[in-house]
């Protein structure tokens, strides 16, 4: 299949309120990654998120986000784990294939490398 942008966007951040989509030089922070992700060799950029608010921005910056996380994979102790099994479950349901590989880019880290991802 080949490879697709993950990009994991909980909305339900307890030390900085809504730091995914906080504004940095008049983009939301989330906005930077899906920037970056068009820089890779992925056929697919999608957020997982768990909120119409994040999901919205990401759309608007031309990510895709076919759904809402579930619980599982939305909790303050929700591991890598449980958002790639949650994307496993229901990307298929919506008629999105799974890939070979998962490029997984944090929406806190604006600042990273292609080389280093490409390591």
């Amino acid at each position: 299949m080949g490879a697709y942008a993950l990009i994991p966007a909980r909305s339900g951040s307890k030390g900085l309120l809504n730091k995914n989509i906080l504004p940095i030089d008049g983009h939301p922070l989330i906005a930077y990654s899906i920037a970056f992700a068009r820089k890779l060799a992925v056929e697919r950029i999608i957020v997982s998120t768990d909120s119409e608010e994040y999901r919205g921005i990401a759309l608007r910056y031309g990510a895709e986000c076919p759904f809402l996380r579930g619980a599982e994979a939305s909790g303050d102790l929700a591991q890598e784990s449980e958002i790639l099994a949650d994307l496993t479950a229901k990307l298929p349901l919506h008629s999105v294939p799974l890939p070979d590989i998962w490029i997984w880019l944090k929406p806190v880290n604006p600042f990273r490398s292609i080389a280093a991802v490409e390591a």
